[in-house]
């Protein structure tokens, strides 16, 4: 196609957006902030016209909760609300449930539960949405499974990874 650019990842798109006057995407919250480009109101499930921003995000979520497996597997996409904004979705960390090293699973745990507890607060800075309560005590169960692989606990599959997620 002719005048077809092309660009990689967020940043890359954000750079490329900022000079296309009228150009349309999708892209992470975080890098239009920092690009000023102007975004647009996306209407929700409840028929309301939404702007992406940090509180319809976490309303998102929570609103979500019940959509949500114990191992986080499911969508915030489109969630049910007025105050939703519909194209919203989490950041995943994968993480295996059972660790060779007695160290590394402690400071696994350690750093996850700080995100959820003293990180937060850093959300908005970053312009990442902060997580319900809902979400984080949901998730600081899953951390607290986080254990040394021992040869009296075996799971079936030691390599498959655990889903610990956040926005």
């Amino acid at each position: 196609m002719a005048g077809r650019r092309r660009a990689s990842g967020n940043q890359g798109l954000a750079d490329l957006l900022a000079h296309a006057p009228g150009a349309i995407a999708y892209l992470e919250e975080t890098y239009s902030i920092d690009a000023k480009l102007p975004f647009a109101q996306v209407q929700n499930a409840a028929n309301k016209w939404i702007d992406p921003d940090l509180k319809s995000i976490t309303v998102a979520a929570n609103n979500s909760m019940n959509n949500l497996g114990a191992d986080f597997r499911g969508s915030i996409t489109d969630a049910p609300g007025e105050g939703a904004y519909p194209i919203s979705s989490y950041t995943y960390f994968l993480v295996y449930q059972q660790q060779q090293d007695g160290a590394k699973a402690e400071a696994i745990r350690d750093f996850l539960h700080w995100m959820l507890r003293d990180g937060q607060r850093y959300c908005a800075k970053l312009h990442y949405a902060p997580l319900p309560d809902s979400v984080i005590r949901n998730e600081e169960t899953q951390i607290d499974q986080i254990a040394v692989l021992s040869k009296r606990v075996q799971r079936e599959d030691p390599e498959k990874p655990h889903r610990v997620g956040d926005l």
